[in-house]
């Protein structure tokens, strides 16, 4: 599977919105065509299989949560999960998955609040 290009209906689908333009979505498709298959392969294994919850419980860290509003990738279930565990701050950014291709500026003015609600060092 990871050894052909993905179709641009699938990444526009998933990843970057129906109302991606032709050019983005050429350079997301040569991007994923560059990485080997044998890395795509074992990096969505590795997806599917980590769990680190206990791990995530245990940070103090703050932790952003950039969730696109048309994101049909990452179900809404995974920032539930998240956030039983620990609090997580949520930005909710027009957009689909790939927030910083497609909306760069909402991400922005979505990290910067955050960014300044943190305490100073």
């Amino acid at each position: 599977m990871f050894r052909l290009r993905p179709p641009s209906w699938l990444l526009r689908r998933y990843m970057l919105g129906s109302d991606a333009d032709d050019t983005l979505v050429r350079r997301v498709a040569e991007v994923i065509a560059s990485v080997p298959a044998a890395v795509l392969a074992s990096r969505l294994d590795c997806v599917l299989r980590v769990n680190e919850a206990a791990a995530f419980a245990q940070t103090t860290a703050p932790a952003l949560y950039l969730q696109g509003t048309a994101d049909r990738l990452v179900p809404q279930s995974a920032l539930q999960r998240m956030a039983a565990l620990r609090t997580v701050t949520t930005a909710r950014v027009i957009g689909p998955h790939l927030l910083l291709q497609t909306n760069p500026v909402g991400a922005w003015q979505a990290i910067l609040p955050f960014l300044d609600s943190l305490p100073a060092v």
